[in-house]
């Protein structure tokens, strides 16, 4: 039971049941449910969406961890007199190609490349 802020109680699971075919307000074309629905089609259950969802969460979990000396040794690079390059950025300017050096103290060089 959910109690509204005036104190009436709400049998919420008997709603939702009620209503379950009911297409949601909003811009995510579903029903009460979490099935995916064209007009009055289901196009996607919601069981298969939740499938899809823990499939994706089991493939992030068995990734493994990332720390911040691991994206310091992929993103830095050492640089002019021992400082380190904190990004590299390639653009064109006038028809010719740049890059943008950025170091770690903040100072940013451009270089032509040729």
């Amino acid at each position: 039971m959910t109690r509204t802020a005036r104190g009436k109680e709400i049998d919420m699971a008997s709603l939702v049941a009620a209503n379950d075919d009911m297409v949601t307000v909003g811009n995510t074309s579903t029903n009460v449910r979490g099935d995916i629905v064209s007009s009055t089609e289901v196009e996607v259950p919601a069981e298969v969406i939740e499938e899809a969802f823990q499939e994706k969460q089991d493939e992030i979990a068995k990734q493994p961890k990332t720390t911040v000396d691991d994206l310091h040794k992929k993103y830095r690079t050492p640089g002019k007199g021992g400082q380190v390059v904190f990004q590299e950025r390639k653009f064109k300017r006038d028809g010719k190609n740049f890059v943008e050096i950025e170091y770690e103290d903040g100072s940013i060089e451009e270089k032509e490349v040729k």
